[in-house]
């Protein structure tokens, strides 16, 4: 006979499972007590609980990877599993500093999951002048000498989605006092640019913040449901300005990145 294992987080005692299906006798998670999720993965958890359950402590799980792949999975009820994220545009890139004739580099405009680079400073050396380079998608652009732009952030292949879990309880499953947590995490930030010296070298342009992490997705089926949980479903904040190097006269800060979109849950029993 196949006897299944029982699954017990003592109260403030933490554990960590993979992102996997298992399969269960009992869950149990006492108040104060955490199952954490491994970070950096791109699966649906699966638990199938052919008793009962008890969610009264911490269930989290983060750090899936950011990008619009679809995530599927078949949990041992043959439910199909299916979840595709999405994918936000950053911050633009601040524009370079000039000096005298000689501008500074534009900023990128963001672009799907990353924050724009921000443009080059211009430079009025005694000997050789120019302006700033533009900075091109994510890559701060060139200064005339060495005062480029800073980098935009960038969440593309980032692990900052919040995590996928489909929950399956034959028996009672209680609630009460429980956590889930399948919240987003902050997008990278921007660069900054390169500083100038306020004479010969105008400073960069800062880059500009990527988007934060989407929140996850929880999907639970039991016979019987006592109470719900506290659901952190929320995006992830996004990625900060990067701020323009000193000196960069008339250039500017990127722009921060955008929070991420709240994910959501659903009892299929309904």
């Amino acid at each position: 006979m196949d006897v299944r294992p029982e699954l017990i987080v003592r109260g403030g005692e933490t554990k960590t499972i993979l992102p996997r299906t298992h399969q269960l006798s009992r869950l149990v998670i006492e108040p104060t007590g955490t199952l954490n999720v491994v970070q950096r993965s791109i699966s649906w958890l699966i638990l199938h609980v052919e008793g009962d359950a008890n969610i009264a402590g911490t269930l989290r799980y983060q750090g899936m990877r950011y990008g619009n792949e679809t995530i599927e999975a078949t949990a041992p009820d043959g439910a199909a599993l299916s979840h595709q994220f999405s994918v936000m545009t950053g911050g633009y890139g601040g524009r370079g500093g000039s000096l005298a004739s000689n501008a500074g580099g534009a900023g990128a405009r963001g672009g799907p999951g990353y924050g724009g680079g921000g443009g080059g400073g211009g430079g009025a050396a005694v000997t050789s002048a120019g302006p700033g380079h533009p900075a091109r998608d994510f890559v701060g652009g060139d200064g005339y000498f060495d005062n480029r732009g800073g980098d935009g952030g960038n969440s593309m292949g980032a692990y900052i989605n919040g995590g996928l879990v489909y929950l399956r309880v034959m028996g009672t499953l209680n609630f009460n006092g429980g956590v889930i947590d399948l919240s987003g995490l902050k997008g990278p930030n921007g660069s900054p640019g390169v500083n100038g010296n306020g004479r010969t070298i105008a400073g960069g342009g800062g880059g500009g913040g990527a988007p934060g992490g989407e929140g996850g997705v929880f999907q639970f089926l039991a016979n019987n449901v006592v109470g719900l949980p506290d659901f952190k479903l929320e995006g992830g904040q996004g990625g900060d300005l990067g701020p323009m190097g000193r000196n960069a006269f008339g250039g500017g800060n990127g722009q921060a990145g955008p929070a991420g979109p709240t994910g959501y849950s659903i009892d299929l029993g309904k």
